[in-house]
């Protein structure tokens, strides 16, 4: 496993979707606008990675701070819970692994 990637990264790549899901994956209990997120990950400008997660319901509004939409992973999703479960096994088969 590369040092700096997360399991997550390591096993599902460094798609945008993945990216943003594993970055807020690590930071559950805060919430971000798209344009902190964008430039955490340094996406693009419109990347389809976070309409895509919206749209599926993957991420959910937290509210807004001055007038921004906050958003977080939508942690009572089913799918949500499944890739937290997925996470957690990967971490367990990482341990093992290494």
């Amino acid at each position: 496993m590369t040092k700096n990637k997360s399991v997550f990264l390591e096993v599902f790549g460094n798609k945008t979707a993945v990216r943003i899901i594993d970055f807020l994956l690590e930071h559950r209990l805060q919430d971000y606008s798209e344009e902190e997120i964008k430039k955490e990950l340094k996406l693009s400008p419109f990347p389809t990675g976070l309409k895509i997660l919206k749209v599926y319901g993957i991420l959910k509004p937290t509210g807004e701070r001055k007038g921004v939409e906050m958003l977080q992973l939508n942690e009572g999703f089913p799918i949500v819970k499944k890739i937290k479960e997925l996470e957690m096994e990967l971490i367990k088969i990482g341990n093992y692994v290494n």
